[in-house]
């Protein structure tokens, strides 16, 4: 660890900022008539500010009208299912593919 020369002590580096991404789901394909979308994107963005992380909208995971009660969303054929893929094969950070941005 680096040394504080002023004060003789041992400081640790600071963490690494955590990077947050947003999964905007919902059931039924009708809900998005609402403001599921809209409500839930908000919650994520002010839950990273409370916790000071960094949300990066370069990817936007949308499951609109997947149900989870049988799992569909962790297939490859959803979105969730495809971004968990991503992270297993480490393609998500430092340098992640150019996905579509967030409305």
């Amino acid at each position: 660890m680096p040394e504080d020369t002023a004060f003789g002590t041992a400081h640790a580096p600071p963490p690494p900022k955590v990077t947050a991404y947003s999964l905007v789901r919902f059931s039924y394909g009708t809900q998005a008539l609402g403001s599921s979308e809209h409500r839930q994107l908000e919650q994520c963005k002010s839950e990273c500010a409370r916790r000071g992380w960094k949300f990066d909208e370069s990817l936007c995971i949308s499951d609109l009208g997947v149900s989870a009660f049988r799992g569909k969303n962790f297939t490859v054929k959803a979105a969730l299912g495809r971004f968990l893929d991503a992270a297993k094969k480490r393609l998500l950070l430092p340098n992640p593919p150019q996905p579509h941005p967030c409305r």
